[in-house]
């Protein structure tokens, strides 16, 4: 299958939790470039970040189970029309769990907020810049969670 609804549905089933509490987040996303739409699913994963021309942006993904947390979880689809110029980044939690001096985490909010502000520079150093961002904000200077971050521009 192609549906990514259908793929998380299939790998939940194929991967129940085991008895030492193994279990995974994903991210499915299947974009045809002929019609522009990228249909998505989510389990357990933070989403990703879509920022259009205009600058607005849009998280795509929401709460969900992660595979293996529910035997009879099915996962839906869902989709968003993308045009050519239209930035998508997907990352893990470790990039927006950073706290601060204070104890505030940065949040996905802020790092929504720092994708649509680096949208109009090169992938490169925009994500860079957005590394550099969440390791600015967080009072140990380091992370200590996974940081995973990609950027995918779409195309005509």
């Amino acid at each position: 299958s192609y549906d990514p609804g259908e793929i998380l549905t299939s790998l939940n089933q194929q991967y129940p939790m085991t008895d030492d509490g193994d279990y995974f987040t994903i991210w499915v996303g299947v974009w045809q470039r002929s019609t522009r739409l990228l249909r998505y699913a989510t389990a357990g994963h933070p989403g990703a970040i879509v920022v259009k021309m205009d600058r607005s942006s849009v998280v795509l993904g929401g709460c969900s189970w992660p595979i293996g947390f529910s035997d009879n979880e099915v996962y839906e689809t869902d989709s968003l029309t993308v045009n050519s110029g239209d930035q998508m980044c997907l990352f893990s939690d470790g990039i927006f769990g950073v706290m601060n001096s204070d104890g505030e985490i940065w949040g996905r909010k802020r790092l929504q907020d720092a994708f649509e502000g680096v949208s109009t520079q090169p992938m490169p150093l925009g994500l860079s810049r957005i590394i550099e961002q969440s390791r600015t904000w967080n009072a140990q200077g380091r992370f200590e969670d996974d940081v995973a971050i990609l950027g995918v521009e779409f195309q005509e």
